[in-house]
Formats: C-alpha cells, structure tokens, sequence
C-alpha cells in the first residue's frame, strides 16, 4: 500500500514537473504563446517608432551578418543599429532575440530610452524583475514610450476588430502587415492596436469578445456548424443554438467566443441590367438608382468563391444578384460569366471636347420608340425630338431610344467626319444636372468595329490593313469592357482618343468585311486579353510601353520596321542622331510623317513653358523636377523656368524615344519626364511643321512625336525628328505597307511580341 502511494506520488510529481516545465519554457523561451512578448516583438515596435516599415526594409546594413536567410525581426534591429546608435539593448542581445522580454531588461531598454526605471511600477504594478513582460503590460508602457516621443506622430492608437490572419491581417479597417508573436487568439476579437501606417507594430488587451460581421456569405451548414467566407477565407465555426439549414445565403453574422451566436439572413433580392456605377450607387434597369451600403462587398460565385471588387460588376450586364436591406444594396453576388458582346459608348460633343451636352436633338433612319420610367412612345421615321435638362423624358431617369430592325439612331446635334452621325443598337440619354445631359450608345461589340475602323484607319489602305486594326480594336476595347473603365459613366469606353475614335468616319463595306472576317479574334497574352497600343506613323523603329512608366508590357517592345530586323540601339544619343538624320529603308519610309523638323525661337519656346509648365506638373509631379543649388532634379511646385535660354536631351528609351528634355532658364532649369509631356511642353501651336513631302502644320497642340533632336541655331533651337504618335506597338501607315506581302496575323505577332490571337465568343 505505502509502495503504490509512492508511485502515485512519484508520478503526480512528474505531471507537475512536465506542466511546470512546458509552462517555464512557454513563458521564457516560446515567443508563439502570444500572451507574452520576445525581446524582437519589442524590437520592432522600438524601430517603428522612430523609422518606417519602408525604411527598415530597405536598411542594407546587416549587423547580424543572416544574409537572404535572415529572421523576420532582422530588419528592424539592423535599422534600430545604423539609426539609433545611443540604443545598445538589442545589439548585445542578439542571441535572445526569440526569448521572452523581462522586466529587468525592459528596465533597461526604458533607460536607453531616457525614461526612469519606476515608469513600468506605475503602469504595470507588481512584478518580479525577472518574470517574462505580459503583451497587455508591454502595449501600456509603450503607450507611455509613445508620448514621450510626440514628435513620432506616425505611430497611432487605434481598436481593430481582427477578422482573418493569414499573409496579412484582415481588419475592420483595412488590411495590415504583421510580424511578431502568435495573434491568433485575437481572432474574431476587437483588440487595442499601435499601428504606423498598414503596419500593426503591438497588440493590447482584447475589448470586447463579441464582433459582428456584416455581409458574410454562408457557404454551407451541417452537425451543428457553418461554413462561412469573409475576408478572402473559408472557416467552419461552431453555432450555438442551431437552427436549421443555412447555404447560398448573405447574413450578418455575430461571434462570441469564436462560436457564431447569431445569423442574419438577408432575404431580400433584385437582379438586372447594371446601367451604372458610381462610389456609392448603383444604377439597375427598372429599379432606378440604389445606394450602397458602407460595408458593401462582392462575392463571385462562379467557380468556387472568391471576394471580388465593385469594378467587376460590369454595366451592361445582368451577370449578378443584388442583395438589398433597409432600401440600400449591402452585397452583390456575381453568379453568371459574362460572355461580354456588347459594349457601351459614351458620346462626346463636337469636336470631342466633353461628354456632357447642353441640348440633344435626334430622329431614326426607321420608326423608333422612346422609353423612359414605365412610360414608352412610338415614333415614325425621320420625327425629329429635341431635349435638354428641363426636358419631361428625365422626370424618372433616363430615356432610351430604340429604332426598329435595321434601323440607326442619327444625333442631330452633332457633328463628326462626315455629317450628322447615325448610331446602331439604342442610345441611352441622361440628365445629370448641372453638367448637362449624358449620351451612351450600346450596341455589339462587332457592329462597334464596323465605324471605329474606318474611324482609326483609311478604307483605301486595303481588307487587309484593316483586318489588322480590327483585332487590334477589338482588343483594345474588349480590354477595356472587362476592366469597367468609365462605368462611373455607364459606359466602357468613350468616342475620342482617350480610347480609340468610334463613328467620326462613316462604317464602309470594306470595314465590315474586316471585322466580320476576324469575328471575335482578340490577342492574348498568358490568357489575358492585351492593351493593343497603336499609333499612326512610326519613325522607323517602335518603343516600350515604359514610356508611361514602370517596366512596361512584355509584348510592347522596340522593334526595327524592316525585314532584315537589326534593331539597333537607339538609346545612345550618337546613334540615334544619325539614325533620325538618315532616310532609313523601313516599312514608314514613304510616309509624310516619317521625317519632319521645325523652328522654335527661345521667346516661342518660353511662351510654351509657361503655358504648360504648371498643368503638367499639376498632373504628374513626378514628371517635372526642379535643379536645386545641391545640384540634385527634386519635385518642387514650378510655373515658369523664366526666359529660356537652351533645350538638352537626356535619357531616350528603347528605339530612342526621348524620356527626359532638360529645359535652362533664367530662373531655373527643370528636367521634364515621358514622352508625352516632352510634345505637351514644346507646344508649337502657329508654328510651321515641316513634312517629308514637302507639307506643312501649324496647328498642332503638341509635338508630332518624342523621337528628335535638338540643333542650336541663333535665335532658338531646330527639331529634327519623325514619326507621329507615342511609337509603342503598331505603326498604322507601317501596316499599309506591310499588307501588300504579309498576312493579317503575321503582321500582328510582328508588332506584338508573343501573343497569340483567340476567339472571344463561346463555338457550339
């Protein structure tokens, strides 16, 4: 009997040993246990203090000598080494980064920091110098760290209510990064936070156990549990008091605990055509404008399901089901794939100034009828019906017109290349007072083409050509349908030259030809549909899409308009100065717009600087740099550089595009970036052009293209240059010549690197 109370005793005595053990090495050496903080949690939070997320990143010091293998938390303490000298702490204790943080260490860190020792006493209370800092009593002394630095105003306070903890943590306000100690028990919890911007440097105390989810979608429940998305994750969470079969569904969701308390369903659906979509409104066929609620979300549910963005609730289309509350839309749920056939035009003015028209006067090629609200009038061929804001029609929203069969709606309020313009499918007009009244056009995508490539390219350059503009259009806006670029409109794209120009040339038998020859035939890139850039005259060579910044697309690339394919390299000034001098042989070669110089004078020349200066600057101050007396190109506010007195160039890219004109003045020297605000800068509006041939414009707004060179001469500077356009993808005149000895798809994988051309349109 005495024996087996000893063996009972030795084995409780070895359970308390393992308990006590696990515990001792959780609380000293385990920075994963959360409820206590490492010496590099408290590291970090002390670097982004005083430095940022960006800068401790970009640190190249590396004290530790980790190399690419090196921890999380070592950015910090190399940034808190190289800036914060004065700061010793984690230096010396480099091999205890993992450990957990003492008092008596945290004594003193707070005096490196120039704090008294007795700050962690008031805030903290009792303590053993030697017990592992709890994470509630680290957040209240950094509290303390932080005001007395409040020159540190990007560390701030905050509550977030943590919702997903994966790559990022998904909060309440937004998504944050996080490194440090496990925060998993801070799931479905509203907990204090010290953040510096999306960057969560500690956490405190939990404030409340019970969170409410708004607009969750329930994917499935069974054996007394739910299947829930939100947030970009799928959890399976327990539910207390189980009721019944939820699936398919949007609900607001409460948990308690990390067990779902209560379930919301939101029953309440509408569906139809998306008209248009602004911040904080939808507008839906028949159901007028609706707003959106603050925590509105998107789900697709087409494959699997995914979060998505209001962006992809394309106008135009019913490919979703709007979930409604209190009058408001809380969700949408993508349910169908989009065969996007259709597209929506929005009109612009004369002269395609602006897309808002003060009258707008109309009539049909057939009869015709004019719906609006739930009232519809039928009108013979050729009635002639004028509106503006005050107009009855907008009394319940916008007023659709829709000719019968075969039938085009003619806009005669405006002008366009060949008269009064007439309009397939239905035009839509709208009211949106005070800026007037809003034009859009929707019709198929292929009867689209039929008038924007005669619009884009002459007829006369042959079926050919014109094949391959069609698939280069075709791809440009079916690009731009996906990506809902004026939808704030209720459109996809506009008429102009901010997209490709639609209708100003009258659709021909040869246009139509072209696109219903390349039915639904678009380039992909890696099964993405391409930005088919294209311009009207190359100078011999093409360039990078870089020329609008960052890398640029991998199927926009410099080429060398010829057969033989030497491209050479044109970013060297030399080189390219004799090569824009030369009448190389390329496919542009006969063109006029192939060479062209003109004569600017200083005083012309500074008249364009101070009309443009300011805009251009305004729009991109990353584009116009200012030299300062350290001789650094900084962005400063700038109007006027004062009398200019010589034009350089600097950096050219691929096919020597020029990316940089410097421009001396009186009063300063300014360096102005990309080839479009290099021709918006020398305006040579009144200024004569001279073409290859002989002809002459001075009318222009803008330089023809960026491809020149600068010749001083007495009273000003010659520029020698050629080409017309931006040069990035396909020459249009190069085409023409080109067609007469290759095919349609030959010419398009010779301008665009590596695509392929598909079909768009499901094949039964």
């Amino acid at each position: 009997m005495k024996k087996n109370r000893i063996i009972l005793l030795i084995c409780f005595l070895l359970i308390a040993g393992l308990i006590l053990g696990k515990y001792t090495i959780d609380k000293y050496f385990n920075r994963n246990t959360g409820e206590y903080i490492t010496e590099a949690d408290a590291g970090k939070a002390i670097a982004l203090l005083f430095f940022s997320n960006e800068e401790c990143h970009a640190n190249q010091d590396d004290y530790f000598g980790s190399g690419e293998n090196k921890n999380w938390y070592e950015d910090y303490i190399n940034m808190l080494i190289a800036g914060k000298p004065e700061i010793t702490f984690f230096k010396s204790n480099h091999s205890r980064m993992n450990s957990t943080f003492t008092y008596k260490e945290l004594n003193e860190l707070m005096k490196e920091l120039g704090m008294e020792s007795g700050t962690i006493n008031s805030v903290s209370g009792n303590h053993k110098m030697s017990d592992a800092v709890k994470r509630a009593d680290w957040f209240d002394v950094y509290e303390v760290i932080v005001q007395n630095h409040p020159e540190m105003a990007e560390v701030r306070k905050c509550q977030l209510t943590i919702a997903g903890i994966g790559e990022t943590v998904v909060t309440d306000l937004g998504n944050y990064e996080y490194s440090g100690a496990d925060i998993t028990s801070c799931m479905d919890t509203r907990v204090d936070a010290y953040v510096r911007g999306q960057v969560i440097i500690t956490l405190g105390d939990i404030v409340d156990n019970r969170v409410v989810y708004g607009n969750v979608w329930i994917e499935e429940s069974h054996d007394e549990k739910v299947k829930v998305f939100f947030c970009g994750q799928s959890r399976e969470l327990g539910v207390k008091g189980y009721h019944g079969d939820y699936h398919d569904a949007v609900a607001d969701v409460v948990i308690e605990n990390h067990v779902i308390t209560g379930i919301s369903i939101k029953a309440d659906k509408i569906s139809g055509k998306v008209l248009e979509i602004s911040d904080n409104t939808v507008e839906i066929e028949n159901f007028g404008v609706l707003e959106v609620t603050d925590d509105f979300r998107v789900y697709n549910i087409t494959s699997g399901v995914r979060d998505d963005t209001k962006n992809s609730i394309l106008v135009g289309y019913s490919a979703q089901t709007f979930i409604v509350a209190d009058g408001k839309i809380c969700c949408a749920v993508i349910d169908k794939k989009v065969e996007a056939d259709n597209i929506r035009v929005l009109i612009s003015d004369n002269g395609f100034e602006d897309i808002f028209h003060d009258t707008v006067s109309f009539t049909c090629t057939t009869g015709y009828t004019i719906s609006y609200g739930n009232n519809t009038e039928n009108k013979a061929a050729g009635e002639i019906i004028e509106v503006d804001k005050s107009s009855p029609y907008f009394a319940e929203g916008r007023m659709k017109i829709t000719p019968e069969e075969n039938g085009k709606v003619q806009l005669l309020s405006i002008e366009r290349g060949y008269g009064n313009p007439a309009y397939r499918g239905t035009v839509e007009i709208s009211n949106t007072d005070p800026l007037g009244l809003m034009i859009v056009n929707e019709l198929s995508l292929e009867e689209y083409l039929y008038a924007v490539v005669p619009s884009e390219m002459p007829v006369s350059y042959g079926v050919e050509a014109l094949k391959v503009q069609a698939v280069c259009a075709r791809s440009y806006a079916y690009r731009h349908l996906l990506s809902n670029s004026c939808s704030e409109y209720g459109a996809h794209v506009d008429d102009s030259t901010r997209y490709q120009v639609y209708n100003n040339s009258e659709e021909t038998p040869e246009s139509i030809e072209a696109v219903d020859e390349t039915y639904g035939e678009v380039m992909t890139y890696d099964g993405e549909t391409v930005l088919a850039y294209f311009f009207s005259t190359s100078c011999g060579v093409t360039t990078t899409s870089a020329i609008w910044g960052g890398e640029g697309l991998p199927y926009i690339r410099g080429k060398i308009l010829n057969v033989n394919g030497e491209f050479p390299d044109l970013t060297d000034e030399g080189r390219f100065d004799e090569f824009i001098r030369s009448d190389a042989d390329t496919f542009d070669r006969d063109f006029a717009w192939y060479r062209w110089n003109c004569h600017m004078t200083y005083d012309e020349i500074t008249e364009s600087v101070d009309r443009t200066l300011q805009s251009i600057y305004s729009a991109s101050p990353e584009c116009v740099l200012t030299l300062n007396s350290e001789g650094e190109y900084v962005s400063v506010p700038i109007g006027s550089v004062g009398t200019v007195e010589r034009l350089l160039t600097g950096e050219r890219l691929e096919g020597g595009v020029l990316n940089e004109l410097i421009i001396c003045g009186t009063d300063a020297t300014v360096k102005v970036k990309r080839e479009l605000n290099i021709r918006k800068v020398l305006n040579p509006y009144g200024i004569d052009i001279n073409k290859k041939d002989g002809s002459v414009a001075d009318s222009m707004s803008m330089l023809p293209s960026a491809y020149f060179v600068v010749d001083d001469v007495e009273d000003g500077v010659v520029l020698l240059g050629g080409g017309y356009g931006h040069g990035a993808g396909m020459s249009q005149n190069a085409v023409k010549k080109m067609s007469e000895t290759m095919s349609f798809t030959e010419i398009l994988h010779f301008f665009y690197t590596g695509v392929e051309i598909n079909g768009i349109y499901k094949t039964e």
